[in-house]
């Protein structure tokens, strides 16, 4: 069984104080993933997709501890997911999009 995203933390291992989890359901899908935010502390928080060129393709800010991230209208292929406070970077995850 394929599934249509695959998740990889890209930041610091090392930093522990911020508990941050993408999911994605239903599972298998090819429309959007969650965002999960677990750590109800953290506050100011925004998300950018951007695509492997480096390219922002879509953003926006995080103001409830699940956010729904549309991927529907992109190609299939490898995105990156930054999420960040006040410009400061807390984690980063690789998303493949799959048919």
């Amino acid at each position: 069984m394929q599934h249509p995203f695959e998740f990889q933390t890209l930041s610091n291992p090392a930093l522990t104080t911020v508990n941050l989890t993408a999911v994605t359901y239903p599972n298998p899908t090819k429309d959007f993933i969650i965002l999960k935010i677990t750590d109800t502390a953290l506050n100011n928080l925004r998300y950018t997709l951007f695509d492997v060129n480096g390219k922002a393709i879509a953003s926006s800010s995080i103001t409830e501890s699940s956010t729904q991230v549309q991927l529907k209208h992109l190609a299939i292929g490898a995105y990156v997911l930054k999420v960040s406070q006040k410009n400061k970077a807390l984690k980063t995850f690789k998303i493949l999009k799959q048919q």
